[in-house]
């Protein structure tokens, strides 16, 4: 039997969670029956290496250095009809049986090149909520969103605002969960410390709300009196902010580790993971943390609630609410019973929910949705 093409369009390489998400799947998908092919249309990134261990065909249609400046950002914009000609020439040469794209710009210029070019079946991951300006979502409507065969939706949230945002039909849009490596993760597990130690891992931007965090860690010193130690991982816009923020109230016990490739290596050390995230898809990081058997306090943002169920696996706090949160790292750092119980209940949700959300589940889902013929 002949294998189907597969092309999947990315942005670039730069670290993030549909690009990390699409190397695992990767990892994971079947060779036998798909010949696979990447593109990127806005350079390449730090985790390139890491696809090319994948030994799979790499393209790219824009120049391969990403642009920091805001200049060059907009030289590169003016640059996208070029782009969108490389790439039809690229699919009428290839003939690709399935054209696959993630993300905004991946999105636009992938789906679009693959209609103009005659490839029938076009399909989207979507992986987040967020609103964007109306020119912007008028763009990724009429480019991406109708012309698209099929959506993967991240979530059951991200399926519902894709209907009722979007007012995409219910029957274009399958849900895939997101998926990790259950057993490279379960390598972070440890007993609880007798100090529990807390910790943030991710992007430091406005979204992920880190300064939420920090806000709480000062009122658990000023208010209760306590200072645990804190790890935050990851780096972002915001991390000179951050950082004058500690120094000026004095949190003696937070270091900072820039970008971490190794999460399993942080969440090791660490036995709370706290999320506060204004806005979410499907989160990694809160799949890895239940991975790893950490206790995860995060913000009550309907994607949360499709992972952490409150008072049983995790915590859920009001989203952006520095003070509840305060109240609810009081409460585990202060009872050693109330954070056990945490403890074994994550424990017992990986049982449970493990095979919904492994990596090579998540692929063979994958697999199913490009074998479909209609």
């Amino acid at each position: 039997m002949q294998k189907k093409k597969i092309i999947f369009i990315l942005d670039n390489f730069l670290i993030g969670g549909s690009v990390r998400l699409l190397l695992d799947i990767l990892k994971n998908f079947d060779r036998d029956n798909f010949e696979l092919s990447i593109v990127t249309v806005y350079g390449s990134g730090s985790m390139e290496k890491d696809f090319k261990e994948l030994e799979i065909p790499i393209f790219c249609m824009g120049p391969k250095k990403y642009p920091l400046s805001v200049f060059k950002k907009t030289l590169w914009i003016l640059n996208n009809p070029i782009i969108l000609f490389k790439l039809i020439v690229f699919f009428k040469k290839i003939k690709p049986d399935i054209v696959v794209t993630s993300l905004y710009s991946s999105d636009i210029l992938g789906i679009f090149a693959a209609w103009l070019s005659g490839t029938q079946k076009r399909i989207i991951i979507y992986h987040d909520t967020h609103k964007m300006s109306v020119f912007r979502e008028f763009i990724r409507k009429i480019f991406a969103l109708n012309l698209a065969y099929k959506i993967i939706a991240v979530s059951s949230n991200v399926k519902d605002f894709l209907i009722n945002h979007w007012r995409v039909s219910g029957g274009k849009v399958i849900v895939i969960y997101n998926g990790i490596d259950f057993e490279a993760f379960q390598l972070g597990k440890n007993p609880l410390s007798s100090k529990l130690v807390l910790g943030f891992i991710g992007r430091f931007v406005k979204l992920k709300d880190p300064e939420c965090f920090l806000r709480s860690l000062v009122i658990l010193k000023n208010k209760y009196k306590l200072e645990p130690k804190v790890i935050m991982a990851g780096n972002g816009e915001l991390e000179p902010v951050l950082k004058e923020f500690i120094n000026h109230n004095n949190l003696n016990n937070v270091s900072f580790t820039g970008w971490v490739d190794e999460v399993v290596k942080w969440l090791k050390q660490i036995d709370v993971l706290v999320v506060p995230s204004k806005e979410e898809g499907l989160p990694l990081t809160v799949l890895e943390g239940l991975a790893a058997n950490k206790i995860i306090i995060a913000s009550d943002i309907k994607p949360m609630k499709e992972l952490i169920f409150s008072g049983d696996n995790g915590i859920l706090f009001k989203a952006g609410d520095n003070k509840s949160l305060a109240i609810e790292l009081k409460n585990l750092l202060t009872n050693k019973n109330l954070s056990q119980n945490y403890y074994n209940n994550v424990s017992q949700w990986i049982n449970e929910n493990r095979e919904l959300f492994d990596i090579k589940e998540v692929a063979k889902k994958y697999s199913e949705v490009f074998n479909l013929d209609n």
